[in-house]
């Protein structure tokens, strides 16, 4: 792991192999483009930040540290820099997390370093050295700490009922109006984007209460085209809601999608005791709009294909309605509140 292992041509066209490897994964899994700029411009800022962290990795390997270890080191910590600057809002608390965790090694190992004896040029490479490799290990440790978190609650979810509630019976406005107060909007701007999406999972899960859904909703952030503002699986039972529509939209915005999709949950499960009813059941007239969801279902029309004709969809006309009313409740009643308390 340590010393030369490799000759220095062997070592520059195994960096290059991996570099290209590396990247067709980042953009395949990862990539997004930086905020307020195009793809053009993040792709070139992208190479841009690679080619300044390779360069600085390479001149302080090239002549001692020739090795695998080394190339892993050195294209880790070039698309660290870059998943931070694409997804710092997105995952705030997470990135300070890692820093936390990174720096103050750095630092303790960066004073030992300049305490020896040695050259100036000597101590500045085996600290920087230092610091690629403890980025390097703590940001592989971090996807290796989050891959068994989703493998482990996978495996957990397998024992649970498919009909088992998400939500509480106190999952409601009146029960939740303190955490609803963060939808007024001189506090919602204030929130980073994780603690917008705990206050829109606590909208979720009263709207699945309302609702009387068999089972909890899960919002989670999501990049999404241009055109999108939220998106709801109903295989997963997850609410999708646009990075950008949360970051820069009203609360109330953010509501109104989030209920909208909510109710699409609400569509589907008409549709699936629609299905499960006996044949001479069906033609109950409880039974007349599941009838016209499952046929949209069947053949959906997105935005995307024909706008006007994705509109006049009952399940999305009737899921506008009921987003509308619903944002209104949640203003009404968090407004209510938040005067009767401040006279």
């Amino acid at each position: 792991m340590i010393g030369n292992k490799m000759k220095k041509s062997e070592y520059v066209v195994d960096m290059l192999i991996w570099s290209v490897i590396s990247m067709f994964y980042y953009k395949s899994l990862l990539f997004r483009t930086l905020d307020d700029y195009s793809l053009v411009q993040s792709d070139l800022a992208l190479w841009g930040i690679i080619a300044i962290f390779s360069a600085i990795g390479i001149s302080i390997t090239f002549e001692k540290q020739r090795n695998s270890f080394s190339i892993f080191c050195i294209e880790t910590v070039s698309y660290f820099c870059y998943t931070v600057l694409a997804y710092y809002d997105y995952r705030h608390d997470q990135v300070i997390i890692l820093f936390k965790a990174i720096f103050p090694i750095i630092g303790v190992l960066t004073i030992l370093v300049f305490r020896r004896k040695g050259s100036f040029s000597f101590k500045l490479r085996q600290s920087l050295l230092n610091a690629y490799r403890i980025t390097a290990m703590a940001v592989a440790l971090s996807v290796i700490l989050i891959g068994c978190g989703l493998l482990f609650k996978d495996k957990a979810n397998l024992n649970m009922s498919d009909t088992q509630c998400g939500y509480a019976s106190d999952d409601t406005i009146a029960k939740n109006i303190e955490i609803l107060q963060n939808l007024q909007e001189e506090k919602w701007t204030y929130l980073s984007v994780d603690e917008k999406v705990a206050v829109l999972q606590t909208v979720a899960n009263i709207e699945a209460h309302y609702l009387g859904l068999s089972h909890g909703l899960t919002v989670k952030v999501a990049v999404l085209d241009s055109y999108t503002l939220g998106t709801y699986n109903d295989r997963k039972h997850r609410i999708q809601i646009s990075l950008d529509e949360v970051k820069y939209y009203g609360a109330l915005k953010c509501v109104k999608t989030v209920c909208h999709e909510a109710y699409h949950a609400y569509e589907y499960q008409l549709v699936q005791v629609y299905d499960e009813a006996a044949d001479d059941m069906k033609a109950l007239c409880i039974f007349r709009d599941a009838k016209k969801y499952k046929s949209e279902f069947e053949n959906y029309i997105h935005g995307s294909e024909d706008y006007d004709a994705y509109c006049e969809q009952s399940c999305e006309e009737d899921a506008r309605d009921y987003a509308y009313d619903a944002m209104l409740d949640y203003k009404e009643k968090v407004y209510s509140y938040t005067t009767i308390n401040n006279e």
